[in-house]
């Protein structure tokens, strides 16, 4: 399947991620839209806990190492006056080569990105060398609450936490 494919299917994820409004503390719509995406992408272990964070495990060929966790937020800050937009923060439109909605950069773009990212692996035949473990959290816009649920319940050796969060491009450690 070629990139220009993926990149489409991904943007589409993005759309649909904007249109599912996910304030704090009312993100379980759109951890349901990401559990059906990681199945359909074809992720080996779907779940969530009880606090409402979703995970997707693609298995790696050595499970002896520890896993690569991709982790972000699943909630965004409120939208404000609708009237400030230059369309419904909602609606997720493309203008000018650019997805404009409430979440787009802060974070349903990045999470789009790491869900697709282990997907393009599979989907070019390969496996990555290690589990790859997609982590969505809830209640990060307001002290972490997800996060520090997943942290304190983690029961699966992890190596390295990617994090996806806007930082205008620049790697922060």
């Amino acid at each position: 399947m070629g990139k220009d494919i993926l990149l489409d299917e991904c943007v589409f994820f993005t759309q649909r991620l904007i249109r599912t409004p996910s304030m704090p503390g009312q993100e379980e719509a759109l951890a349901a839209v990401v559990a059906g995406e990681l199945r359909t992408l074809g992720y080996d272990e779907v779940w969530g806990d009880d606090i409402g964070n979703v995970y997707g495990r693609m298995h790696g060929r050595d499970r002896s190492l520890p896993a690569l966790v991709l982790n972000t937020h699943l909630d965004h800050v409120d939208p404000g006056d609708p009237a400030l937009w230059p369309t419904p923060p909602f609606a997720a439109e493309i203008r000018d080569g650019r997805l404009i909605g409430r979440g787009a950069c802060d974070i349903k773009g990045p999470l789009a990105v790491q869900v697709y990212s282990a997907a393009a692996l599979r989907r070019s035949g390969e496996r990555p060398r290690r589990d790859v473990v997609f982590c969505g959290v809830v209640q990060e816009e307001v002290g972490g609450a997800g996060a520090i649920y997943w942290a304190e319940h983690l029961d699966y050796p992890v190596e390295l936490v990617l994090i996806g969060e806007p930082s205008s491009n620049t790697l922060a450690l």
